[in-house]
């Protein structure tokens, strides 16, 4: 899910959703109807690039959420005690690592290939 304020913001193209839906989550005792869809190209350090496609929704949370159907496809697997994700791309082992409180950035490391 992506932020609609960062899609307004970088005036990303939308698209309809084709199957629009209702979320609860967002806000106590209102439905936020989902109805829009964006292609988000991301990076995350010099290493890993991305394009998701992404239902548009109002977060304040956030800009990028990278849900079950991203962790899926990645076959990534979840460290809770370390609260690291590990993937294989390209042979490579990518490990997203937890946001560092100083830097306010999150990092990653690399291992093979």
């Amino acid at each position: 899910m992506v932020s609609q304020a960062m899609v307004e913001k970088l005036a990303l193209v939308t698209v309809e959703h084709p199957h629009p839906y209702n979320l609860a989550w967002l806000k106590k005792s209102q439905k936020e109807k989902v109805h829009q869809q964006c292609l988000v190209n991301f990076s995350i350090g010099e290493i890993y690039h991305e394009v998701v496609l992404c239902d548009v929704i109002p977060m304040d949370a956030c800009h990028l959420i990278l849900g079950r159907p991203w962790q899926f496809d990645r076959q990534t697997m979840h460290d809770g005690k370390k609260n690291t994700y590990s993937f294989i791309k390209d042979g490579v082992t990518l490990t997203l690592l937890p946001v560092n409180p100083n830097s306010r950035t999150s990092s990653l490391s690399t291992r093979g290939g």
